[in-house]
């Protein structure tokens, strides 16, 4: 209805309307009225959203821990080949140091005879 009461719509431009021309609301954009309060959240829509972030960080932490454990599990077996290695080089190594204190020690004994 028009503000007359006449009950016949008339069609308004631009012009006409100052809210329309000052970059207020139109037709073409508005969903409803405005909102004065902040939007509220039920209990139940509370608790799913809680129990989904407790899920969430439960599942993600598992995961990480999983994957620590195993970079971990590579890491001690990496090792052990490593002190297996260096053991193993250090009993050649004392080996041939051994057998050239024998040989030095029997060069001098050889010497004084």
């Amino acid at each position: 209805q028009d503000e007359q009461g006449t009950g016949v719509a008339t069609a308004s431009t631009n012009l006409e309307d100052p809210a329309r021309t000052a970059g207020g609301p139109t037709e073409a954009n508005t969903t409803g009225p405005r909102r004065t309060q902040p939007p509220t959240m039920d209990p139940e829509s509370l608790l799913l959203s809680l129990f989904l972030l407790f899920l969430i960080y439960f599942v993600g932490l598992r995961i990480a821990r999983s994957f620590a454990l195993s970079i971990a599990k590579e890491n001690t077996l990496a090792d052990e080949e490593w002190s297996a290695e260096d053991e193993a080089a250090r009993v050649k190594s004392e080996r041939v140091a051994d057998a050239a204190a024998a040989a030095a020690a029997s060069i001098v004994v050889a010497g004084k005879h």
